[in-house]
């Protein structure tokens, strides 16, 4: 058998905690606020590898307070543990008994344990087991080489069962015949003997390995990290005594230490001598050397102190009832039951009967542990005995004990609205009620009985109030009572009461309408729209129809249509009906509808005059028609179309004629019928007609205005009225206006309306026009009589300038101007003056906008003033504004030569070093521009001041200049306000002049340019070595020489490796410098 393994559980903190207080003062005494776990243990078979769970495995704490046994998936689970010490004792049949005392439990305990199956593990080779010689039989020595000792170690012990094959490897170390390994293991485990097994761990090897016998008769077998045994090797022989090997290392365990050798032996536990090993069968056993104590697989701990043989299960003792009390009274509906817990029972059966003779049983449980809460009814006496179970039997009952729950059902209440018999109660309907003590929640019943079978409401409400949506026009039957957890209460008195009654909604006449007449010779079915009652009380209809002759209603319609019997109602008439609906108490009705009935055929007829097509009729028009047979009246239509959607006239006539006043100027469609008195039977319309009425000139207009006598302001616009022209045809009109002198003609079309305004300066002042108005209906028109009209010329109105603002500085030179509107003004006069009487002007222009943009200096205050303008006038001059513009710093001035970093001999004249540069006289204010010139160095401090423009020549006489020296030349530019300088140009300089050219001879270089091989020429009379220095255009030296030996040509220099450009050479013999310009080329 496999041992098992208790895996690590977990508990985990209980919410409910009602039940701490009682279970926990068995074995703790009182525990107040107590935390509660539900603890699972998960109970599997140990193997390598994850072994199966285990079933029927019975764990119990606190000798028999808390129990559970292992379903088939090896789980368990025992709820409601409080924290604190206990005693956990793990067992099954046929296995050791594991007993852990004071164990701690908290939110994060675990808890190892691991029982052993008890068959073939007796010490000397019998099945017998004595737990105290099989604890003391394990004594572990410890030490390695020469005895020295060390601290306790870890060791492990695993089954010969779990071996796996020998693996051959022919390379490296010899190793073993995997065949006489195997052949010497299998005769080892078939012979019985005495010798000491040695247990060594190599670490350089990762590996364990099995002694056998001893140093000089053994055979090894080393396993690799994951247990396979990779190589052995043995010196046993046929002769050798053989031993029995019963245990092997295996790496998976994983727990052994490095660098330590360990020496477990067996000792004999009567004489406490080693002795030789016996042969029997510790499986699976992993022990320490210091507490005895044995770790399996590092998933859990088991302490050897803590195994014990498992109790042979006997009939377990009766328990006692400790809670509740033999005759208490007032409990809560839920009881906690509690009793002694006794060693040895599996469950606890509990009964709950409501007589003492337990023949009317409310509860038969089992329970696995020593207490348990009941809910019961309250008010209600109770009988409860317990006894104890296990395999072996069941104790007899305990004695029985008598409790009564408290009666603490709900009291009673009263409905106080809606008030008994009340009626018109509103919907939705409030309904409220007396408290009802010790009701958590109210129950609220409204029927349509007093008996409430099938209520139309069951209701569940928390508070002493509620709406419902009750029915109208219904009588309704409602109670209440109170609820909670222990019971209901009474239902209260029974109350009544009647809704509010609502009328149905008024029905809406369908079929027939007035214009569709009925044949009184067939039945006629009317038609009306559904009517609704929110009270969902059944609706009839009443359908009345009556007129001076007939009155008849038709009761009890349940439907919204019916039919009339043929022949009721008499042709050629008209009726009214209406509809009424009836609620069994209230009705509403619908509006009167006309019927009418069909009367005899009506004849036909025609149009007699106007003729036909006939053409310039009068607008007070006479029409003429034949008789239609069996017409009472005539319907006569008139349309500006054939399809008559257009229809201007439309009459009923009682003769044979009538006349109408139409339009002139208008095509007319004409088509008449012959009708009865009533117009509900008509003939066919007669052949349409067509004729033209004449067409009449619209009246002449009237000027009003501008009048001879009332000059217009030529710079304003003007308004022309008229009088308003009228056209008895009601032709649509327009105008025109046609204004005209000896140098003006011009005519303003399609005005619709009697005035119109021409623009402002569109009449020139002082002028003198004529106008008349045309009226035109689009054929004909007439004319008004002509008029006289007189311009003159307005008064120019003030204006000021607005920007630039008053007194602004800074203001750009392309300054900005605007200004208001002057009154009647066509034009604008703009001056800026250098002063304020306008003597120093500048500018003078003439704008037709309201703003301008002028270019001015820079560095100046201006003064300005406007002024409105027409061809023959001017305004005022405004206000006069100043401002002043921003100043602009001159232009940067450039030294063009000499080039930066050296002056060559183009730079020289005449024995002087020239310096040019650029500057400009004024700068963009025209201010006068200085620029100055600075030369500075070894005896060189040369200063040069110009006011001129453009190219500027300087010349130094070269003999001030040191060679090898640096100078610089710096340059600014200033206005009366500012200075610009200019980039500075260091150079040295070649010293060239007329009275020591001779002295100094040059060097000279070809082919220049090349492409990075010269030839240099010496100077003349040159005897000595020289240096030569090669700088880039950015002053840095990039190669350099010295040339000490040399033929008459000169040397010969590669420059190859530098980059394209520009080069200067310099060349050093003693404290003379020679300089040359190179340009390399690739």
């Amino acid at each position: 058998m496999k041992p098992i393994m208790l895996s690590k559980f977990k508990s985990f903190l209980k919410k409910n905690i009602k039940t701490a207080l009682v279970a926990g003062a068995v074995t703790l005494g009182t525990i107040v606020n107590a935390q509660n776990y539900d603890i699972n243990f998960n109970v599997r078979k140990l193997q390598h590898g994850q072994g199966p769970y285990v079933s029927g495995v019975k764990i119990d704490i606190d000798n028999g307070s808390y129990m559970g046994f292992t379903n088939a998936n090896g789980v368990v689970n025992i709820p409601d543990v409080p924290s604190g010490n206990h005693t956990i004792r793990v067992s099954k049949e046929g296995y050791l008994q594991y007993t852990q005392n004071d164990y701690q439990l908290n939110s994060n305990s675990t808890f190892d344990a691991c029982i052993l199956p008890k068959t073939q593990i007796g010490p000397w080779g019998t099945n017998e087991f004595d737990v105290n010689k099989y604890k003391a039989t394990f004594i572990i020595s410890t030490g390695g080489y020469f005895g020295n000792r060390d601290p306790p170690q870890w060791a492990q012990i695993a089954p010969i069962e779990n071996r796996i094959n020998v693996i051959y490897r022919p390379n490296g170390n010899p190793h073993a015949d995997s065949l006489l390994i195997q052949e010497a293991v299998s005769d080892l485990e078939s012979m019985t003997g005495y010798d000491l097994i040695t247990i060594g761990v190599y670490p350089e090897e990762s590996s364990y390995t099995i002694n056998i016998n001893d140093n000089t008769n053994f055979s090894a077998i080393g396993t690799d990290v994951d247990g396979t045994i990779v190589y052995g090797f043995s010196q046993i022989t046929q002769t050798t005594q053989k031993k029995r090997v019963i245990h092997e290392i295996v790496k998976q365990f994983d727990m052994w230490p490095l660098s330590t050798y360990i020496y477990p032996s067996v000792m004999d536990p009567d004489v406490f001598t080693m002795t030789d090993l016996q042969p029997w069968d510790a499986n699976h056993i992993a022990v320490t050397f210091d507490q005895h104590y044995a770790k399996l697989r590092n998933e859990q701990d088991l302490f050897i102190s803590n195994m014990e043989e498992r109790t042979i299960p006997v009939t377990p003792n009766p328990t006692v009832i400790t809670s509740p009390q033999n005759n208490a009274t007032n409990l809560s509906t839920a009881v906690n039951t509690v009793w002694n817990n006794i060693s040895g029972a599996d469950k606890y059966h509990m009964d709950i009967a409501t007589d003492a003779n337990f023949t009317n049983i409310i509860y038969d449980l089992l329970v696995l542990r020593k207490d348990t809460t009941i809910n019961l009814q309250p008010n209600t006496q109770y009988h409860m005995r317990v006894r104890t179970e296990n395999t072996a039997g069941n104790s007899a009952w305990s004695q029985a004990v008598t409790f009564t729950t408290i009666n603490n059902t709900p009291g009673n209440t009263n409905i106080t609205t809606p008030a008994n018999n009340a009626s018109n109660v509103p919907t939705p309907t409030t309904f409220n009620w007396t408290q009802s003590t010790n009701a958590t929640q109210y129950n609220l019943e409204v029927a349509l009985n007093s008996t409430f079978t099938n209520p139309e409401f069951d209701i569940t409400a928390t508070g002493l109030t509620t709406n419902v949506n009750l029915t109208g026009h219904r009588t309704y039957f409602s109670r209440v009572r109170g609820e909670n957890v222990n019971g209901n209460g009474q239902w209260s008195q029974t109350i009544t009461f009647q809704t509010l009654n609502h009328a149905p909604s008024a029905p809406t006449n369908l079929t027939p309408t007035p214009s569709n007449p009925q044949n009184a010779q067939e039945p006629i079915i009317f038609t009306w729209t559904q009517s609704t009652d929110i009270d969902n009380d059944p609706i009839t209809y009443n359908l009345h129809i009556f007129n001076g002759t007939f009155n008849q209603t038709y009761q009890n319609i349940v439907t919204n249509t019916t039919t009339i019997p043929a022949n009721t109602l008499q042709p050629g008439s008209q009726y009214t009906y209406n509809v009424t609906a009836n609620d069994g108490e209230l009705n509403t009705q619908s509006l009167d509808q006309i019927l009418n009935t069909i009367a005899l055929t009506i004849g036909s007829n025609s149009i007699t005059s106007p003729a036909n097509n006939a053409t310039n009729v009068p607008t007070t028009t006479s029409y003429t028609w034949t008789q239609a047979n069996n017409a009472e009246r005539y319907n006569l239509e008139v349309s500006l179309n054939n399809t008559f959607t257009n229809i201007v006239q439309d009459v009923i006539v009682y003769d044979l004629d009538t006349i109408l006043n139409l339009n002139g100027h208008r095509t007319y469609f004409n088509r008449i019928r012959g009708e009865n008195i009533n117009g509900t039977n008509v003939g066919q319309w007669s052949s349409t007609t067509t004729f033209s009425t004449i067409n009449t000139a619209p009246t002449a207009p009237t000027n009003l205005n501008p009048t001879a006598s009332n000059p217009q302001n030529a710079q304003e616009p003007i308004i022309f009225t008229w009088t308003q022209s009228t056209d008895i045809d009601n032709d649509p009109i327009t105008y025109n206006l046609h204004i005209f002198n000896g140098t003006f003609n011009e005519i303003y079309n399609n005005i619709t309306t009697n005035n119109y305004t021409l623009q402002a300066n569109t009449l020139q002042p002082n002028s003198q026009y004529t106008y008349n108005i045309t009226a035109n209906d689009g054929e004909l028109n007439t004319q008004s009589i002509d008029e006289i009209i007189n311009t003159v010329a307005g008064t120019i109105g003030n204006t000021n300038i607005t920007s630039p603002a008053n007194n602004a500085t800074n203001v750009p030179r392309d300054a900005q101007y605007t200004w208001t509107q002057a009154n009647n003004a066509t034009k604008y006069n703009l001056e800026v003056s250098l002063n304020n009487t306008f003597t120093n002007m500048i500018k003078d222009v003439i704008v037709y906008d309201l703003d301008t943009i002028l270019n001015l200096n820079g560095n100046r205050t201006y003064f300005n003033r406007v002024r409105g303008e027409t061809e023959t006038d001017a305004g005022p001059w405004s206000q006069v504004t100043t401002f002043t513009t921003i100043n602009t710093l001159p232009e940067t001035p450039i030294i063009t030569s000499p080039d930066t970093w050296i002056a060559g001999p183009e730079d020289y004249q005449n024995g002087q070093l020239i310096i040019n540069y650029t500057t400009t006289a004024f700068d963009f204010d025209n201010d006068q521009v200085t620029t100055t010139l600075n030369v500075t160095g070894p005896n060189v401090n040369e200063t040069f001041i110009t006011t001129q423009g453009g190219q500027i020549t300087q010349g130094i006489d070269s003999l001030l200049f040191e060679p090898n020296e640096e100078y610089t030349a710096t340059i600014r530019a200033t206005d009366n306000t500012g200075i610009v300088n200019g980039e500075d140009v260091t150079f040295i300089a070649l010293v060239v002049g007329t009275n020591n050219q001779d002295r100094y001879a040059t060097f000279s270089i070809y082919p220049n340019p090349t492409d990075g091989s010269i030839n240099i020429e010496l100077p003349v009379g040159l005897n000595t070595g020289f240096e030569l220095s090669v700088f880039n255009s950015h002053g840095q030296e990039v190669a350099g020489l010295i040339v000490e030996e040399y033929n008459n040509q000169g040397p010969r220099i590669d420059l190859s490796t530098l980059v394209e450009g520009f080069y200067i050479l310099r060349f050093r013999t003693g404290k003379q410098l020679f300089f040359c310009k190179l340009l390399i080329r690739k």
